[in-house]
């Protein structure tokens, strides 16, 4: 298995303020997520079954990841969609700008871990 070079961040270990993200996609639907894992290079989303029809990102789908409590948004790449076993979709994002990644690396480095 391939090393990770940089460390990736569980949701137990984040302040609440980087828990819950809004995915908007290209089409403009924008999706509620729980944030799985996080790093500044990408995230692991979490997506709750819904009734409500939403748009599944497609892989190299641009997504912006909005963080509403602390009002930043990330562009990002869709590398993933999957189902995990309980029925909740998984969608892996790599962030594709390198000032966004700056960005995150700082609130990351200095307030939001617990």
């Amino acid at each position: 298995m391939e090393k990770r070079s940089v460390k990736r961040h569980e949701a137990g270990n984040l302040h609440q303020d980087l828990n819950s993200v809004q995915l908007v996609l290209q089409g403009r639907d924008e999706i509620d997520a729980s944030v799985v894992d996080i790093s500044p290079q990408g995230f692991k989303v979490s997506i709750p079954p819904s009734d409500v029809p939403f748009s599944i990102p497609q892989v190299d789908e641009t997504v912006d990841v909005f963080f509403n409590a602390i009002y930043m948004r990330i562009k990002c790449r869709c590398i993933y969609a999957t189902d995990d076993k309980d029925g909740n979709l998984l969608v892996g994002l790599y962030v594709s700008d390198p000032d966004d990644e700056i960005r995150l690396r700082i609130i990351l480095d200095k307030n939001h871990l617990l």
